[in-house]
Formats: structure tokens, sequence, C-alpha cells
């Protein structure tokens, strides 16, 4: 019996071209996402990812940085994060400043060390992006960010 005739042999799993679709859908995907999220999100005061026409990013992550001061004495990009965690969306902060982790700290190095790595990870915020993200939830996201920077 050839492989053409097993059932259970998924045509996923046949050639390297059907990966490449797959690729190409997560890809496109991934960039309508972006163009959604930098339309929702270019009037309000947070530095969104930088693009560069010349090249084309996969967006595995969508970091927004929320530049705003502490709200009711609290980190706004903490309240935001806690936010959508609360409203069940999947957000993450990256990344932890190499200095900041343990076993760094036992070797003498401590906050305030590196000011602008950590600046960067106290006001940066992952968005979720994955390709079957709706458009209801990426409007859903942007609403409860602006529910707390506005």
């Amino acid at each position: 019996m050839g492989i053409q005739n097993c059932k259970k042999f998924s045509p996923l799993n046949s050639t390297p071209a059907h990966l490449q679709n797959v690729g190409e859908f997560f890809l496109k995907s991934r960039r309508n996402i972006v163009s959604l999220y930098n339309s929702l999100l270019s009037e309000l005061p947070a530095t969104l990812p930088f693009t560069d026409k010349a090249n084309k990013s996969s967006w595995h992550l969508y970091v927004v940085n929320f530049d705003k001061k502490k709200s009711k004495g609290k980190n706004i990009r903490d309240v935001i994060y806690k936010d959508l965690k609360n409203n069940g969306y999947g957000v993450n902060v990256h990344y932890i400043p190499i200095h900041m982790h343990p076993f760094y700290k036992k070797i003498g190095f401590k906050r305030g060390d590196f000011p602008i790595s950590e600046h960067y990870y106290n006001t940066a915020l992952s968005l979720p992006i994955f390709p079957n993200l709706e458009e209801k939830d990426q409007i859903k996201v942007v609403e409860i960010i602006k529910r707390n920077l506005l």
C-alpha cells in the first residue's frame, strides 16, 4: 500500500508547500491584526511597535508601551494588564530585564543599574495577536485600554 492510500496520512504532512501555505495564512492574519491595532490605537497616549516598510515582520508579538504616568498610584501598564486579564484576554509582559533575574541579583546587579531597560519593562505590554483573533475582540481590547488611559 502506498502512502497515498493511507487514510490516516494528513495532507498537511505531505509537502513543504502545504506548510508554506499555512505559514502564509498565519503571516497574513497577523499583519491584518497589526493593521487594525495600529488604526485603533493611533490616537492614544502610547508608543506602538516600530514598522519598517522595507522589511516584513512576522509579528510574533505586538508590544505597546504605555508612557502615561501612574494611575491612582499604580503603574498604568499594570492596571491595563490586570483589566485585560480579568476580561479573559491573554496579555503578557515582555521581557524582564536580565539584571533583575535571580542569578544576576545574586552576583550584585540591582534595580536601577539599567534604567532604560527597566523603563521599557515597566511600560511594555504584549497584546493578543494570534491568527484567528477576531476583530470584535481587538475592538474590546482597545476599549479596555482606552477606559484606563483616558
